[in-house]
């Protein structure tokens, strides 16, 4: 009866914290949020429960991706997805794989605004030396 006694502490352990870290979460205590999340995420693990350790990478990782750091959330996400492949759950393994592929069209869309950025800066000096060439004695500012 003790035993079953732990189990039930380790699993309301678990929960408290992952409801602590959804809470600090959404008030943008993210600091207190994180460790929560690691709280919660160790607790589910080093009870067994591997769902609910996937659960806690998976909220970890959205709000991650909610404060702009893409490469933690993406590391959750991951985490997220092996926890529930070994669960045996591929509806959650496929709803984690469509988040991870978000991540890919991001980097894509960063990229392609850089090459963009990049070449109308190229493009501005263009016309900028085009400018001194025609009008070698007028000192003009870049655009």
């Amino acid at each position: 009866k003790s035993l079953i006694s732990f189990l039930h502490l380790l699993r309301y352990s678990y929960q408290v914290h992952l409801l602590e870290a959804e809470q600090f979460s959404r008030q943008n205590h993210n600091n207190e949020a994180q460790a929560s999340y690691a709280a919660a995420i160790n607790s589910a693990r080093s009870s067994g429960f591997i769902h609910e350790q996937g659960l806690a990478c998976e909220l970890a990782g959205h709000h991650h991706k909610k404060i702009n750091d893409l490469q933690s959330a993406w590391s959750f996400f991951d985490q997220a997805k092996r926890c529930y492949t070994d669960w045996g759950s591929q509806m959650k393994v496929d709803s984690v794989t469509r988040q991870l592929d978000s991540f890919q069209i991001t980097r894509l869309l960063d990229h392609h605004c850089h090459l963009h950025r990049h070449r109308e800066v190229q493009a501005a000096a263009i016309r900028h030396a085009e400018r001194l060439i025609i009008h070698p004695r007028k000192r003009m500012v870049l655009d």
